[in-house]
């Protein structure tokens, strides 16, 4: 029996702050396929960089799962098509508008899991991007 599929997508994964995220994917593995995608190339963690423009650096921590890391919009298109989910989802509100977009091009519908400082108003600029 072919097992549902989810293709998560990720800010930072693996990010070693959002070990979160790795227990909810291991939590449903054992009933869904998945595939994670990291929206931050992690071959910049751990080494010297994320200066002004860049990125911030990832410490990722060592036991995750596989992971594609996309940075273009058509290159997430096409894994979407791929792999064929029943659904997409992201941890983020920050998300939503390519989230609504990647849904209207594919066809798939998605999820997402809001939180605080996301759907909390702050100072925070990254909170209202």
């Amino acid at each position: 029996m072919n097992k549902p599929k989810i293709m998560c997508i990720l800010g930072q994964y693996p990010q070693i702050s959002e070990t979160y995220v790795q227990t909810e994917i291991d939590a449903v593995s054992a009933e869904y396929e998945m595939v994670v995608i990291s929206l931050n190339d992690i071959d910049r963690g751990n080494k010297p960089g994320g200066g002004p423009g860049q990125p911030p650096q990832l410490t990722s921590y060592r036991e995750h799962n596989p992971f594609l890391a996309v940075n273009k919009f058509d290159h997430l298109c096409n894994a979407v098509k791929m792999f064929r989910p029943g659904v997409i989802h992201s941890h983020w509100l920050i998300h939503l508008p390519l989230l609504h977009r990647l849904a209207m091009e594919t066809g798939t519908p998605y999820t997402v899991r809001a939180h605080s400082f996301d759907a909390i108003p702050s100072g925070n600029p990254v909170s209202h991007s």
